[in-house]
């Protein structure tokens, strides 16, 4: 009889219990790596260990099996039970002495009877028992999986297989096992480590029919989810509509051939010479919101169908935003875009293109390993060749001119997808050259020359809004008309002008003014939008335009587009408000009421410069929209509605929720270019007020770090998760250190509040179970062995970044986030810092574990300058870099490998890293190892040449060859400076060698 999966997971599972069991037990550290030793209790011992034992030996009274792996796993289950009788005896033996000695450990115990040999000798074996068991366990799992797929399956069966993948076989398989997480992860390092052609031939990827897929829903849902970034699809939402009547000559053919663009609806259906359409026009012209029309437009579809003859079509699209987060500028946030859309409309590509990501995800649900960028680009390019001749594919991709990066580079990406006649490209662009070089030939058109009748049409619509226009409209319709043609000519194509000129007549309109009035406004009004805008700064009221300069350096000064709501926080707190202030979710009133009062502070103070996003939930406008089309709920010939753009009457909690989470932005990017240029901000910050004996000077980054700790006191308890949570305290931190930056005051009471805060918050028990804490750290199981006044204590919440149990502290995350004057006044007021073997030591804290944050939000990396001058003030102050932690490592050593891993390119958990080493191991082939090889900035050089030579004044061991611990990255670096630190800690250990001798002498 074979023996099916689950009998050889059952297995498995009986091994894994002994393994961990006698590891724990043999061990000379606690399971959280202190070095404290636990009472054993040998009866307690004795009868787990029997009832693993009895676990095993049910196993191996199973029949055998024919399969290679499950002999594998009876052989490894007979040789656990045979150290399992050895262990049996060894505590017979110590039952019989216990009367007479007490051990403070089980290892301890262990070494009176057993030589260190015999203990050491059963260690290897176990830690061979754990390699093979993840092989083993891997094949099981894989075995398994397949069969639910098979197409010969029953419907009873299959029935049966898609209840068991909504718990995910591997997940399922390590429920009762206490470290899941340990060897979840280790199992799905060895997904990444095997060769994919030896794993193909004994498991297929490409085994799944249309029926047995459908079974896998949840690991697809999360597979996708993996490429989704937040604010993925904002951009696209927030480009306004095209207003009524607009953009429809689009899909008309051009009249002639003297016609200014190509016709896109004969691309649409035929491509064109190199299947890319370029739409081209200049700033704020419309060419977001016709990208947008086109995605949204019916009449798309239809042409693209009949390029398409019967073929299955992908569409996809994304929009660059330059005032949005680092995805939405990025190449990495464009190819995860394409990616997640493709793979949402052909999910049963997924494990043909990322094989190794989909065996993970379909046995436990999730995937450790981040995206990367040539990750990213192979599997899109893969996408296509694969399906090049089962499928038609199409892209829309706005705003080229917005990405942040390389623009040849991204044109290198883009034209290299459409290679063929399966795939076409629609872009837009500003007129740059790197594009119109780029698209040469492609057929194109340009967009100003083209929406004479729709600016038009817009000024007009919009100029309706106010009953003062439809009066002069019936007194004077000549003039109306000729207004309506003086605005038109003036925009030169420009949309973003009209909709500001128009709202600066409104005023006038309402008022009654005289034509002659209007006529002289607007020639006085300049035709550029520069021109304009500086004309509207000019406007701006003298004792308003302090406050307006505030705003303003809140909305640049916040790293990601900042909230209605917390910009009501950033604008309105005072330090003495935010440090009172309750811990305690706001009410619907209380953020409406915020939201609204900042609204109107925007509209009085920045004269429409900056804006809300418009926001929909269910049909309820909760915002304004830069070209007014959903907010405009006056009829044609009314007043224009409440400048303050909400309505605030019969508002859902959702649609409240929703609106306390719009974003403030610029206008548009015209705006926000406009306003950066040295001359005019400077001008911005001129009007700033200045320190005096009542007040300080303005900080936004102050302002943004009293933000942000106040966002965490009112986050609704049952929507925390550790994201959300991280995502505050990364921002209060990342604030402070830019408020630091310039100024020496460090906000000690305030981030000693978010310390305070965070701890209450992450050990509050939420509504549906344990603390967040509990939830992503683990409540430590009692262990039954150990006396209750042992068990360990609750970990700080900063633990939570990494999921450890280590110990932790505000300190080390101060440190982490490099808060120079605050971490100098804690250790000042505290002193030499103690610090105890089993914790993390301050300078790892300083050069290794900044980068955690990065897995958690946008965090940089510090400036090389300010982290040289932390590491030194953590040095001057007495902490040891030859400390040896629980791991038998030291800072001194971390920072050496540290150098080594990153001049190498290897991955960052080749280091020693939370006490265990990666499993991936360094590619033997040189030729790949050079070509991953990053280019490291020079600055980044000198910091490295730098710390180490820091390190070596403070006594850093000096029996260390630099060459190889670094493997020659510092002679790489800089081989003069190299030798002078090799003389120094040459240096240094002749000093050791004369102390050494004067003390034999004596």
């Amino acid at each position: 009889m074979v023996v099916d999966p689950i009998s050889a997971l059952g297995v498995a599972s009986a091994v894994v219990t002994f393994v961990d069991f006698t590891s724990k037990l043999i061990s000379r550290s606690r399971p959280d790596g202190s070095k404290i030793a636990a009472k054993p209790d040998l009866a307690l011992i004795t009868k787990d260990l029997k009832d693993i034992s009895d676990k095993l030996h049910d196993s191996l009274s199973q029949d055998s099996s024919d399969r290679d792996n499950d002999k594998g796993l009876r052989q490894i289950c007979f040789e656990c039970s045979n150290d399992a009788s050895l262990l049996s005896n060894a505590l017979d033996r110590l039952r019989t002495n216990s009367k007479h000695r007490k051990w403070s450990s089980f290892r301890l115990a262990l070494e009176s009877i057993w030589a260190e040999k015999e203990i050491g000798e059963l260690k290897e074996r176990l830690d061979g028992f754990r390699q093979q068991l993840i092989i083993h366990i891997l094949v099981s799992l894989r075995q398994k999986a397949s069969d639910t797929i098979q197409p010969g399956a029953s419907t009873a069966q299959r029935s049966k297989d898609d209840s068991t993948n909504e718990y995910l076989i591997g997940e399922k398989f390590l429920q009762d096992i206490e470290e899941k997480g340990r060897w979840r992860e280790d199992i799905i390092e060895a997904i990444y480590e095997e060769d994919l052609q030896t794993r193909q031939h004994d498991f297929p990827l490409a085994v799944y029919p249309a029926n047995g897929f459908a079974g896998s829903q949840i690991p697809i849902s999360r597979f996708l989810g993996s490429l989704r970034f937040e604010h993925m699809t904002s951009r696209h939402a927030h480009v306004a509509e095209a207003y009524h009547h607009t953009f429809q000559w689009l899909y008309h053919r051009p009249g002639n051939e003297t016609s200014p663009w190509d016709s896109f609806v004969e691309w649409l259906e035929n491509g064109g010479p190199t299947n890319i359409y370029h739409i081209c026009g200049k700033p704020a012209s419309g060419k977001s919101t016709l990208m947008k029309y086109i995605c949204n437009q019916p009449l798309t579809q239809q042409h693209l169908d009949t390029w398409a003859s019967g073929v299955p079509l992908i569409r996809a699209s994304f929009f660059f935003w330059n005032s949005g987060t680092k995805m939405q500028t990025s190449r990495e946030g464009l190819l995860r875009t394409l990616l997640y859309q493709c793979l949402s409309q052909c999910p049963e590509a997924i494990p043909q293109l990322c094989p190794k990501r989909w065996d993970a995800y379909r046995l436990f649900g999730q995937d450790p390993h981040p995206w990367g960028l040539s990750e990213l680009l192979e599997t899109v390019a893969l996408f296509i060749q694969e399906y090049r001749d089962t499928r038609k594919i199409c892209f829309f991709i706005d705003g080229l001119d917005e990405f942040e990066g390389d623009h040849t580079e991204l044109l290198g990406s883009l034209l290299s997808l459409v290679q063929g006649s399966s795939v076409k490209i629609c872009v837009s662009s500003r007129p740059w050259p790197v594009f119109i070089d780029a698209f040469h030939g492609s057929p194109s058109l340009m967009l100003q020359s083209l929406t004479t009748q729709d600016i038009k049409y817009f000024a007009e619509q919009k100029l309706f809004r106010t009953r003062g226009y439809t009066d002069l409209r019936k007194l004077e319709p000549e003039y109306a008309a000729r207004l309506v043609e003086e605005i038109s000519a003036k925009s030169s194509g420009v949309f973003l002008w009209v909709h500001f000129v128009v709202e600066l007549l409104f005023h006038d309109l309402k008022d009654g003014r005289k034509i002659s009035d209007l006529q002289d406004k607007l020639e006085k009004l300049p035709p550029g939008l520069e021109k304009l805008f500086k004309d509207m700064i000019d406007r701006f009221e003298p004792h308003h335009c302090e406050r307006a300069s505030e705003l303003f350096q809140l909305v640049r000064a916040a790293r990601t587009p900042i909230s209605l709501l917390s910009l009501s926080f950033a604008d309105d707190e005072d330090y003495e408000t935010t440090m009172m202030f309750p811990i305690r979710p706001l009410t619907k009133d209380e953020k409406l009421a915020r939201c609204t009062w900042m609204k109107r502070r925007l509209d009085s103070l920045c004269k429409g410069l900056l804006e809300v996003e418009n926001v929909m939930v269910e049909g309820e406008i909760v915002a304004n929209s830069p070209v007014p089309s959903l907010i405009d709920l006056s009829d044609a010939a009314g007043d224009p509605p409440d400048s303050h753009g909400i309505q605030t009457d019969q508002l859902s909690d959702a649609a409240v929720d929703v609106l306390s989470k719009s974003t403030v932005q610029y206008m548009h990017r015209t705006v926000k270019d406009y306003l950066h240029r040295p001359e005019v901000w400077n001008r911005l910050l001129s009007v700033t007020r200045e320190p005096s004996d009542t007040r300080e000077s303005f900080n936004p980054y102050t302002s943004l770090c009293q933000c942000s700790l106040l966002q965490l006191k009112v986050i609704d308890p049952p929507s925390i998760t550790r994201n959300s949570f991280w995502n505050v305290i990364i921002r209060c931190l990342i604030y402070a250190a830019e408020s630091e930056s310039r100024s020496t005051i460090p906000l000690t009471d305030l981030l000693d509040e978010l310390d305070r805060v965070a701890a209450q918050i992450a050990t509050m028990p939420s509504l549906h179970g344990p603390s967040l804490l509990a939830q992503h750290i683990g409540t430590p199981p009692k262990i039954k062995r150990v006396p209750q006044r042992t068990q360990r204590r609750t970990p700080h919440w900063s633990a939570m970044q990494t999921r450890s149990i280590r110990d932790s502290s505000f300190l080390c995350l101060a440190v982490q986030a490099g808060l120079y004057h605050y971490v100098a006044e804690k250790l000042a007021e505290n002193g030499p810092p103690e610090r105890s073997s089993e914790r993390r030591s301050l300078l790892d804290c300083a050069l290794l574990d900044y980068h955690i944050l990065t897995d958690i939000a946008e965090w940089p990396s510090p400036e090389p300058v300010r982290s040289v001058e932390l590491v030194e003030l953590l040095l001057d102050k007495g902490v040891d870099p030859n400390r040896i932690d629980g791991f038998a490592s030291t800072p001194w050593r971390n920072l050496l490998a540290r150098i080594r891993t990153e001049y190498k390119g290897e991955p960052e958990n080749t280091v020693q890293w939370q006490g265990r080493k990666s499993r991936i191991r360094p590619n033997p082939d040189e030729k790949k190892v050079q070509a991953r090889r990053p280019r490291i900035p020079e600055c980044r050089k000198k910091f490295w040449m730098d710390v180490v030579e820091l390190f070596i004044l403070h006594g850093a061991n000096s029996w260390v060859d630099l060459d190889r611990a670094t493997g020659g990255a510092l002679r790489a670096y800089d081989s003069e400076r190299a030798r002078e630190l090799k003389a120094m800690l040459r240096k240094n250990r002749r000093s050791w060698l004369q102390v050494k001798k004067m003390w034999a002498r004596q």
